[in-house]
């Protein structure tokens, strides 16, 4: 495993290129300009400088504040002197996390369906698949659910990043051939710098439900393989689909494909209380960012002293499955809460075939405008570039004509 001192070490003690390095590197870069146009993804500049420079450069056009493009797959990212940050929800608990020159990944599930019924009514279309994400600076695992890190041993070997997750989520990872020395087991409190932010593991609560629906859910999972009751949740979803919508249950190939993919996570029971952790996220020890994948109606001591020693976030993610005001403000709403979040983040809430249907942000973002209508609740399409200025730890409204 990688050694978490080592981790916490900045990372731009390195980043100063030779003069004869920089020389080569602007010429390469002229050379491949006019060949793609300066307009073009960053790639073929990182790649003339490598990680010294990072994937953004002094010479690269604003248009990552307006791209589409995810930087992991080629899109253009904020150079190294740039005070925004760029986010991402790139669905489910995906996000993709750019600043200066730098691409962070927070959860690997973009292989939802098989390809060839994306965009179908099973799954709105991500727009790329798995083995288009080659660029990562960082990628850091919530928790080992397979919905959440179902990609993230191929993505880790593609792009050779890092990979920050708990115990569970190391053996699952090695299990599908991921060196050891490129994963780090995080523990609470642990830190980590790169350049111009920290991130912080914060020890949290995965999401539970009541099996009957008649009450709050249970943070602890029976000491057996869940997978069962997870089975019961996919003939629900199969009938619920066939008989109050008018879709067809799963075909085979959709059986196969999800059950393949279940298989690169994990049902260990320890994740539900003890196996999922948040990220804090500071930018230029000013802008907070918290990543928190999923919800519970009870804080972990950890998140509550986290937010006791900080207050607020700027911008905070919470994961839910929809339901009714009720069942949000009852499960949801503790974090929510906590947060005093200037930006609220819904997420969660498309659809996981065989598992869930999509389901509408809009009941929790209409209670968090009537609870604080000062605060602002962000729900993106996709790929979606959110834009935040780091100083001013506000976002950056652009027209996006």
């Amino acid at each position: 495993m990688q050694d978490k001192n080592e981790n916490r070490e900045t990372k731009t003690s390195a980043l100063t290129p030779t003069r004869r390095g920089f020389l080569k590197g602007v010429t390469a870069a002229a050379i491949g300009g006019a060949a793609t146009g300066i307009g073009g993804p960053v790639a073929s500049a990182s790649a003339c400088f490598g990680d010294k420079w990072g994937f953004g450069n002094w010479w690269q056009p604003q248009d990552y504040r307006t791209s589409w493009e995810p930087a992991c797959i080629g899109g253009p990212v904020p150079p190294r002197n740039s005070n925004h940050a760029i986010i991402r929800w790139l669905g489910t608990v995906n996000f993709e996390i750019c600043y200066r020159g730098q691409i962070f990944l927070f959860d690997n599930y973009y292989d939802i369906v098989p390809e060839s019924i994306y965009g179908t009514w099973r799954c709105p279309e991500l727009g790329f698949r798995a083995e288009d994400v080659t660029r990562a600076t960082a990628i850091f695992v919530g928790h080992a659910h397979y919905d959440h890190m179902a990609d993230t041993a191929q993505v880790a070997l593609q792009t050779g990043a890092p990979v920050y997750g708990d115990q569970i989520v190391a053996d699952t990872l090695i299990e599908q051939g991921v060196p050891e020395d490129q994963i780090t087991v995080i523990e609470n409190g642990d830190v980590f710098n790169y350049r111009g932010l920290t991130v912080e593991a914060v020890h949290i609560y995965h999401s539970s439900y009541s099996p009957t629906g008649d009450g709050p859910g249970r943070t602890i999972m029976p000491d057996d393989d869940s997978s069962s009751e997870l089975d019961g949740i996919k003939d629900e979803f199969n009938s619920l689909t066939k008989a109050e919508w008018g879709y067809p249950p799963l075909t085979d190939e959709e059986e196969a494909f999800i059950d393949a993919t279940k298989a690169r996570g994990s049902f260990d029971s320890k994740i539900k209380a003890e196996g999922t952790f948040g990220y804090l996220f500071t930018f230029a020890n000013r802008l907070t960012a918290f990543l928190y994948d999923s919800h519970n109606p009870e804080l972990s001591p950890a998140f509550e002293a986290l937010m006791d020693r900080i207050g607020s976030v700027d911008i905070g993610t919470v994961g839910f499955q929809g339901g009714t005001a009720e069942h949000l403000s009852e499960y949801v709403w503790p974090v929510v809460e906590a947060y005093k979040a200037k930006y609220l983040w819904p997420c969660h809430n498309d659809t996981t075939p065989g598992f869930r249907l999509q389901a509408s942000p809009q009941h929790l973002a209409l209670l968090a405008k009537e609870t604080f209508p000062d605060r602002h609740t962000i729900i993106p399409l996709y790929r979606e570039p959110v834009c935040f200025d780091v100083k001013k730890r506000k976002r950056v409204s652009l027209d996006m004509d």
